[in-house]
């Protein structure tokens, strides 16, 4: 009875030994992530404010790329903040691009030289008026939010002042930009307090309709707001979002 006991002891040890030579070899037969074939570590993809290549914008971290016809014009992020590579905090949103159309300046020297009429010089300057109080008549926004322990439903939950699409309580509606999956919402621009409200509304401003289209990638909430005034406005957008690839 003694001898089974240790013998069964024994069978147990050398068991256990096998099990564990078993796993330790078989760890070793996968790559630990980040590592390539020939055993070197490869470096995780960086955050990226993306760049602008003729009519093309293109950013490497979320992989997509978007592109304008001459009417428009591109704006990248604060140009310090590219330079520095600065990555965002955790709960913080950084702008990347914004897309709004052209405003060609006209100068009272080309009224002058008859290049151009009062007409033509009266109404660019309302225009530029416009645009440096309330901004372009309408815009493509895209934005990205660093999730960090707060969930994309969390982030979304910020904004009051948009819901899904015919919204219905515990209801939201998604759709697919180029094979990824966006979820859709709608809403309507607002100012951060009352005086703003007021003082907006004195000089004239107009809110703006919001369709926005949030998806998560790389641990980060990816916003493509499009703000407009009119359905020809948003049906410009529409088609501006239609160049959106992924890769």
């Amino acid at each position: 009875m003694k001898r089974y006991s240790l013998i069964k002891s024994i069978l147990k040890q050398w068991a256990f030994f096998v099990f564990l030579t078993f796993n330790l070899v078989s760890c070793n037969r996968f790559e630990p992530t980040g590592t390539t074939s020939e055993g070197h570590v490869s470096e995780l993809p960086k955050f990226d404010y993306g760049t602008i290549s003729g009519d093309t914008y293109c950013n490497d971290f979320f992989k997509f790329r978007i592109s304008v016809c001459e009417e428009y014009r591109l704006h990248l992020q604060e140009q310090d903040t590219i330079t520095q590579k600065i990555e965002p905090f955790e709960g913080e949103e950084q702008l990347l691009l914004y897309i709004e159309p052209e405003l060609v300046p006209i100068d009272f020297e080309q009224v002058l030289n008859q290049t151009k009429s009062m007409d033509d010089w009266s109404a660019y300057k309302n225009q530029k008026r416009k645009y440096d109080f309330y901004g372009a008549e309408f815009q493509l926004i895209i934005s990205a939010y660093r999730l960090g322990n707060s969930s994309l439903k969390d982030y979304v939950n910020r904004f009051s002042n948009i819901h899904p699409k015919d919204f219905k309580r515990h209801q939201t509606e998604m759709t697919v930009l180029d094979g990824k999956h966006f979820w859709v919402y709608e809403g309507i621009e607002t100012q951060p307090d009352v005086p703003s409200r007021v003082m907006y509304r004195m000089l004239g401003g107009q809110n703006k309709q919001i369709t926005c289209y949030i998806t998560e990638r790389n641990g980060y909430a990816l916003s493509i707001d499009l703000f407009y005034k009119n359905q020809g406005q948003q049906q410009i957008l529409t088609e501006l979002l239609q160049t959106l690839a992924f890769h």
